[in-house]
């Protein structure tokens, strides 16, 4: 079977580009790395198992590809694109790869539509949801647009928040279960099994061997 290649993008540790690579699946491979930031952990890792790696700021507020990243994309042909702690827009328009546009999709430490947005990221989440008084949280797997976790939710995964719980120790526990439903849902959507139709979201649970 032909693996998938999937090029995925970072702006930080790297700690999902690392599970997503030692995943080793049978349907995919990660073929190539974005970063957003000079000094992202996530660059060392691209370096260390010999991947192409693309660096830019990611600073123009454009929806279109620059012709630098179009190229280096034309070079890999990725089937997917898959943000994993990417944290500057990624645009959406990609001359030459139209297919790219619909295939884009991020991973957030939360249930969406809820402690989504601008500068909802990281800790900022995880207080939230403390904040609230939530007593279940999660993450969630969406297509990518133009707008900061607004894209079509495709499949979202739960655990607990724990009385005790500070942000730490629950993005601890949310991470394990980013660690399970990203590698699970990208070879779905390969498979087709998902999105599922209708705009329903397909529900996976901590507990749920995966």
């Amino acid at each position: 079977m032909t693996q998938a290649g999937i090029v995925v993008a970072a702006s930080g540790t790297g700690r999902s580009l690392s599970y997503l690579i030692e995943k080793k699946s049978l349907l995919y491979r990660v073929s190539g790395v974005i970063s957003s930031n000079k000094a992202a952990k996530a660059n060392q890792i691209a370096e260390k198992y010999n991947l192409p790696l693309f660096i830019d700021s990611f600073n123009s507020k454009s929806t279109t590809a620059s012709p630098n990243l179009l190229l280096w994309l034309k070079r890999l042909k990725p089937q997917w694109l898959v943000l994993a702690g990417f944290i500057k827009p990624m645009p959406t328009i990609f001359s030459g790869l139209e297919y790219l546009s619909s295939r884009i999709i991020n991973i957030h430490p939360s249930l969406l539509p809820k402690f989504g947005g601008k500068n909802m990221f990281g800790l900022n989440v995880h207080k939230s949801v403390i904040t609230a008084k939530d007593s279940v949280t999660g993450a969630s797997i969406h297509y990518v647009n133009e707008k900061y976790d607004d894209g079509r939710i495709i499949s979202q995964i739960t655990c607990p928040v724990k009385p005790d719980d500070c942000p730490e120790s629950l993005a601890k526990r949310v991470f394990q279960c980013e660690r399970k439903i990203y590698p699970r849902t990208i070879e779905d959507l390969i498979k087709g099994i998902l999105p599922l139709k209708d705009k329903q979201i397909y529900i996976y649970n901590e507990n749920k061997k995966l």
